[in-house]
């Protein structure tokens, strides 16, 4: 049986409420974010050099796109008995950081490609704050399964005093874009959720050109066998209709991201224009 160290606990707990507070960030969820931030620094602990590919919210600062999970795209398939062994691994070395893993659970989730999607729910003790989190290992294989040259770069890290972030290779922005616009334009009619749609503002700030963006859709369809039908010029999930059902959750989530002067229509206008 694992126990913490209390005063190491104890530190991080008070690290991690301090910075929250700095930053008016969620605690419950940068703590979630800190423990998978952590798994993906000792990944090498527990599994060795196969690569990896990160994507999703942990790829930025978790003040401006707060997450609570990890994704993970590999070529790796491993056994259940291979991913409980890894984790312990990897539990061990959180440990000593003050981070106690009270529980995980294996489970494959169904998708409609190929892809093995493996989730591993974990509850954890981050510090002194109580925290749940998931890791979404996906593997993948194919021609088109991966971006060409992905980025190697260190990832940011919410106590960097204290713990620096990972170095490793990371989705790019221009096939993040094409994975949110597919999410968007596949997004079931009763799932009113908006941080997909919101996630594609956020590249269209960044300046993400749409002309790789393009090319980043073209391939991730091929590889998930989606009808080019989805991209039609006018498609249905952008209809005005369809945005206004999701209207709350846009208020709500640009509030969860401290987005200032949030206007709904604009954002609208914006979404269409990209």
């Amino acid at each position: 049986m694992q126990i913490q160290d209390f005063e190491v606990a104890e530190a991080l707990g008070s690290s991690l409420m301090q910075t929250c507070r700095s930053k008016k960030m969620d605690v419950t969820m940068a703590a979630s974010r800190h423990v998978d931030d952590r798994i993906l620094f000792h990944w090498r602990v527990g599994f060795g050099g196969s690569p990896i590919l990160v994507t999703g919210g942990c790829m930025f600062a978790q003040d401006r796109r707060p997450t609570t999970n990890l994704d993970i795209t590999t070529v790796m398939r491993w056994t259940d008995e291979e991913l409980q062994k890894g984790f312990k691994r990897i539990s061990a070395a959180l440990l000593s950081e003050g981070i106690l893993i009270r529980r995980i659970n294996f489970r494959q989730l169904a998708l409609k490609e190929a892809d093995l999607l493996v989730r591993v729910d974990i509850e954890a003790m981050c510090g002194t704050i109580r925290s749940n989190t998931h890791v979404d290992i996906k593997s993948a294989s194919g021609p088109f399964a991966f971006p060409q040259d992905p980025e190697r770069r260190q990832l940011p890290s919410l106590l960097p005093k204290l713990h620096q972030g990972a170095v490793v290779h990371v989705q790019s922005l221009a096939a993040a874009a094409a994975e949110k616009w597919i999410a968007v334009l596949t997004q079931r009619h009763d799932d009113f959720r908006a941080k997909h749609a919101l996630d594609l503002l956020s590249f269209w700030e960044m300046g993400v050109g749409i002309d790789s963006v393009a090319a980043e859709l073209l391939r991730v369809a091929r590889h998930r066998r989606i009808p080019l039908t989805y991209f039609a010029p006018k498609p249905k999930a952008l209809e005005w209709v369809s945005f206004l059902l999701r209207g709350d959750s846009w208020v709500q989530t640009a509030k969860q991201r401290k987005i200032e002067d949030f206007d709904l229509v604009q954002s609208y206008r914006m979404l269409g224009a990209y």
